[in-house]
């Protein structure tokens, strides 16, 4: 099991539910943003970050993938990683889990730019970030992003390789 971050935990309200009786898409998404912005602000992205350097953060891309269903008054948790650090982007890692078997239920992989809130334009992550981000994950240093599945070991995204 790769390291990760505990970065949220919920329940499943009723008002969460699709027709299907499941968690909703929406809900789904909505919990993995909120841990993204936790595990950015554990590497040193945080609000006060973003307003004193006129920087940001935006998602190039998500890949999500649903193993379990999650109903009403399921627990769940989220945990995070950063898989890969370049230059402009980082690779996220969420994994969440039915708290009370640790069921895997979902997980996604997000692609992420570091933005200079001026020019919109992609911009160099901090050195103090890369290093935060580096000591908790020492593979994370790899040119190549190691994302879920074998055959997608290596692969470059198209929104990475515009960036380059």
């Amino acid at each position: 099991m790769e390291k990760s971050l505990f970065t949220y935990r919920s329940v499943v309200y009723p008002w969460h539910l699709d027709s299907m009786d499941h968690m909703n898409l929406q809900h789904y998404t909505a919990a993995f943003d909120q841990s993204s912005w936790i595990l950015l602000a554990c590497v040193g992205l945080d609000a006060a970050y973003f307003r004193d350097t006129s920087s940001g953060v935006a998602a190039l891309e998500q890949t999500t993938h649903y193993k379990a269903e999650l109903r009403a008054g399921d627990v769940f948790e989220i945990h995070s990683s950063i898989v890969a650090v370049r230059e402009k982007t980082m690779r996220l890692r969420h994994k969440m889990y039915e708290s009370g078997t640790y069921t895997l239920a979902a997980s996604t992989t997000i692609v992420g730019v570091h933005l200079h809130m001026t020019t919109r334009k992609g911009s160099p992550i901090p050195e103090p970030v890369r290093q935060r981000v580096l000591s908790l994950w020492p593979a994370a240093s790899c040119l190549e992003f190691a994302i879920p599945g074998p055959e997608m070991n290596n692969v470059e995204s198209e929104s990475e390789r515009r960036l380059s």
